[in-house]
């Protein structure tokens, strides 16, 4: 059988769909009788693909050329569309070589129809009903939601979800000292939750003194993200790592106390595979992948935005159960989410044999709830109608604040994006002087504009204005008289 795979890049970054390309291509070489080729829009040419690959040094028509070309010379048996925006090229394939079977990877928010994610093209709900055989979801949620939008049959779909290599033996962890988030970091990207989790660590730090956020991923949200921390007055427990390679990753997650991802659009939901693999209980979000995976109060909590800290709270409060909770995620790891299930489920894709398989094949993947498939609305919520964190009382002794997490009464709250006021003398004024930040704010799409301020970021009309504008604003310093910077 002859594979054509056709992707935005596997070897180019270290996010978790180009984690999942690497393993699909290493899954492909394993299978008996298939022999794929690979076409990368963004990879080196001498990225280390293990079968032919041919690149387009960045340009998504001389991908689509070759492909083409490709297609009409070789007529392979499948041809694997590594994203939706390569169903153009499924659809001429469709044309050129009828008999080759179109499968389309379907991730995230590329195709729940979020406007401030992506701008969807008129083509695409056509398309995505009439050009794949079959459509291959990375998590539950999106197999729903795609389904729901463009009203495509569920028994077209096919679940592969993400993997890891194998679980790795327990490490003795000083516990409630490191929490990490690995996530990109993209203008796209900020509603992955890392500042709600920056806005709830001045409270932490009351009960954790020792605590540390970890933050793994490379993008411009990070420039934003460090101005936050340093108004928050948490800056010096703060670390952003940037992005790291598979092995300073393990490194990292052997010094790891809790994964927090709350975010609102994870597609897959690797980071909470990676943690459970390593024994770590995980903190998520519950619109996303997150909700599929985790078995809240099981194998980790989900919470809404409103309730991060309290969630994250919970976990380091209690040892005990956080290993509990990490124990029984490295359990579900076996037989579900390692890469001899996803080979295997694959196998069943392509509709080849795995000679390499278990005899009773992949586990069974975790079931949504029907009340969890309720349409999503992308207006966002104003900040307002967000629910008011609950806080436990800040005790002293072992197993403080728990019995006060039962029934919490929270306090009053002040404005949540508002800076610590004994942080001021960390700025002083600076002239004006463009950076990253105001390009960033002025070719930014209205929609994703939009979305930013209403986390709590103030941006730049265009590139004139002073960059540190950036993040929620110190009072009685407006942006006409300068600006605060970092000293």
């Amino acid at each position: 059988m002859n594979v054509t795979f056709v992707m935005y890049g596997a070897w180019f970054a270290q996010g978790g769909m180009e984690k999942y390309n690497r393993r699909l291509i290493r899954a492909l070489t394993e299978l008996p009788g298939v022999k794929a080729r690979v076409f990368s829009v963004l990879d080196d040419p001498h990225a280390p693909c293990p079968v032919p690959m041919r690149t387009g040094g960045g340009k998504t028509k001389a991908v689509r050329d070759a492909v083409l070309t490709h297609v009409l010379t070789n007529r392979p048996d499948v041809l694997i569309l590594g994203h939706v925006d390569f169903l153009p090229i499924g659809a001429a394939a469709r044309v050129t070589a009828p008999k080759c079977k179109v499968i389309l990877l379907a991730n995230g928010p590329e195709v729940w129809g979020d406007p401030s994610h992506r701008r969807t093209p008129g083509w695409e709900a056509f398309l995505s009903r009439k050009v794949p055989h079959r459509i291959a979801a990375l998590s539950a949620v999106t197999l729903k939601r795609m389904s729901r939008r463009h009203h495509i049959p569920r028994d077209r779909f096919f679940l592969l979800p993400q993997a890891v290599d194998a679980v790795h033996e327990d490490v003795k962890r000083p516990h409630g000292h490191n929490i990490l988030t690995v996530a990109r970091l993209g203008v796209r990207d900020v509603n992955k939750g890392v500042g709600l989790v920056i806005r709830a660590l001045p409270r932490l730090l009351e009960r954790f003194p020792a605590l540390r956020y970890r933050i793994v991923g490379a993008g411009p949200l990070i420039e934003p993200l460090w101005d936050y921390a340093v108004q928050m007055g948490v800056h010096r427990r703060v670390e952003f790592l940037g992005p790291l390679d598979d092995a300073a990753l393990e490194k990292v997650y052997r010094q790891t106390d809790l994964v927090v991802l709350p975010s609102k659009k994870e597609g897959s939901g690797l980071a909470f595979l990676e943690a459970w693999s390593h024994g770590i209980p995980v903190v998520g979000g519950t619109d996303d992948a997150a909700a599929w995976l985790i078995e809240d109060g099981v194998t980790g909590l989900t919470a809404p935005p409103g309730q991060v800290a309290s969630a994250i709270w919970r976990v380091l409060v209690d040892a005990k159960a956080a290993r509990e909770m990490g124990r029984k995620g490295r359990d579900q790891i076996p037989g579900a989410f390692d890469h001899e299930s996803f080979r295997g489920r694959l196998a069943a894709l392509l509709e080849v044999p795995d000679t390499a398989a278990v005899a009773e094949g992949p586990a069974a993947l975790p079931e949504m709830d029907e009340a969890q498939w309720e349409p999503v609305s992308w207006e966002d919520t104003p900040a307002d109608d967000v629910e008011a964190e609950p806080w436990p009382a800040a005790e002293s002794g072992a197993g403080a604040g728990a019995e006060a997490w039962t029934d919490p009464e929270p306090p009053q709250e002040p404005d949540p994006w508002a800076p610590a006021p004994d942080h001021t003398q960390a700025y002083e004024k600076a002239e004006p002087r463009p950076t990253l930040g105001d390009a960033l704010g002025g070719m930014m799409p209205d929609d994703v504009r939009r979305q930013w301020e209403e986390e709590g970021f103030t941006l730049p009309d265009n590139g004139t204005e002073p960059s540190d504008a950036w993040g929620p604003q110190e009072p009685g310093a407006p942006g006409d008289e300068g600006d605060w910077r970092r000293s």
